[in-house]
Parts: C-alpha cells; structure tokens; sequence
C-alpha cells in the first residue's frame, strides 16, 4: 500500500474534486480517503503509485507519497459498543514505537496504516494489547 497526500496552493475544495476526477479517469482506485483543511490524502495500491505521483503533479498540487505501507485491521464485532478502542490501538503502536500514518475505522474495524516492514511488530503489540492469543489475529 502507499500514502498519498496532496496540498493545494488554494482553491481547496475545486482541487480537490478535480484531483478525484483524475483519478477516476485513470481507473486508480483510493481507499481510506481523509479531506484535510489544506488537501488531502488517501490509500492505494503501491503498484500504482508512481502513475498516480505523476497525474497528481500535473494538478498544480504537492504530492507526498509513502510506499511500502501495510494496511493492519482490527475486527471487532461489538466495537461500537466499546469505548477507547482506537486509543487502545494507538497506544499499542505507540508503545512498540510503530509509526501509524493513518487510522479509519469501519462499523467493525479499525485500520491502521504502518510501515511494511513494521506489520508484524505491529500484530503482536496489537495481540499483546486486548490479550489474544496467536490464532486470533491473523
């Protein structure tokens, strides 16, 4: 996966209807996509990155992109009905000093965006964090 974030000089919000138009012409699937005061950033596959950098330049816009990002999702069913799961999740990656680039979450999930190379560390802080053994994250 890569993180890609995209400031604009002004005209935020135009920028950045055109930007997703862009993308949308070119088939260049986005997930995780966060609207921010000054652009915004959004997840792809890493095997796009290098066209999107490229579109993306072309709309007057600075482009960033962090590769070889994983994408680390914690399921919990009844995780509504519990307070200060993302906090817990944070506070795990934290502690194992694991950057966490992005965090969204989904009706039963929560998804944590983290260096490749740091995925395993990461399931095992998460695991150690809510107690679970081996076989329960995969």
């Amino acid at each position: 996966m890569a993180l890609v974030s995209v400031r604009f000089p002004e005209a935020v919000p135009q920028s950045r209807l055109r930007l997703l138009e862009v993308l949308a012409q070119a088939r260049v699937p986005i997930n995780q996509v966060k609207l921010l005061p000054e652009g915004l950033c959004f997840v792809i596959s890493e095997n796009h990155a290098n066209a999107c950098k490229k579109l993306l330049n072309a709309e007057k816009g600075e482009v960033s992109v962090f590769g070889d990002m994983a994408l680390i999702s914690t399921l919990a069913g009844a995780m509504r009905d519990l307070s200060g799961v993302i906090a817990q999740i944070c506070e795990a990656l934290l502690s194992a000093s694991i950057p966490n680039r992005q965090v969204g979450d989904a009706y039963d999930a929560v998804l944590c965006l983290v260096p490749s190379a740091d995925a395993g560390r990461a399931v095992v802080a998460l695991r150690e964090q809510f107690g679970l053994d081996t076989e329960t994250v995969v």
